[in-house]
């Protein structure tokens, strides 16, 4: 994401890092305790993950969200008596957002010589998403089988997406007590535990 390798994002967090360290420090010139040095420190680390991670999870539910629709053009085109090839060439011309780009690499692949079915395991693997490698690997199967059975295995992949969906929002709902956890920890038990830590540095920093 934004073009950064693992490098660059290293450098990143401890860039973060360095300057929530100053931010701590200054802090700490005006009388606020050593520990948010540390604290801002840590939070400066953070950043760059949580941004991350976000862009990452973001990215993942466009995906997911745009396979129906990709299945459902494909499922119309082969129906109409269209073949594989041309019809998700064309469909990845026509989809916007990341499983388009992702599909117009795997073309751009595929004209340079790459086997059809790398092409498209690659680009399964590079989503990271579950319901990507299920459509891979039901278009690949199906086409060894034959046309007739292609336009089966896409009526069939339409009921997966729902079941797969519907599996997706219970387990978001399972998670979102957890996601809850950070911002209540960031925005209550941190400052808690400051208020309640500063007179104890206070007190020793006196007893030095």
């Amino acid at each position: 994401p934004y073009g950064i390798n693992g490098s660059q994002y290293i450098g990143i967090k401890m860039i973060f890092g360095i300057i929530g360290g100053l931010v701590g420090l200054i802090l700490n010139i005006f009388g606020l305790p050593f520990i948010f040095i540390i604290l801002l420190s840590i939070i400066g680390l953070l950043i760059p993950t949580l941004v991350l991670r976000k862009k990452i999870e973001k990215r993942k539910e466009e995906i997911i969200d745009t396979v129906p629709n990709m299945v459902g053009l494909l499922s119309v085109a082969i129906n109409a008596g269209v073949e594989l090839a041309p019809a998700l060439e064309t469909i990845s011309n026509a989809l916007p957002g990341h499983l388009g780009e992702e599909l117009r690499l795997a073309y751009k692949e595929i004209r340079t010589g790459k086997q059809r079915a790398s092409a498209f395991k690659d680009m399964s693997k590079r989503t990271g998403v579950q319901i990507v490698e299920r459509f891979v690997d039901t278009i690949i199967t199906a086409e060894e089988r034959g046309g007739m059975s292609l336009s089966e295995s896409l009526t069939e992949f339409t009921y997966t997406i729902r079941e797969m969906e519907n599996k997706r929002l219970q387990e978001q709902a399972k998670k979102l007590p957890t996601k809850m956890q950070l911002p209540l920890f960031l925005c209550i038990f941190l400052p808690m535990l400051i208020i309640m830590l500063t007179p104890v540095v206070f007190t020793l920093m006196d007893a030095l």
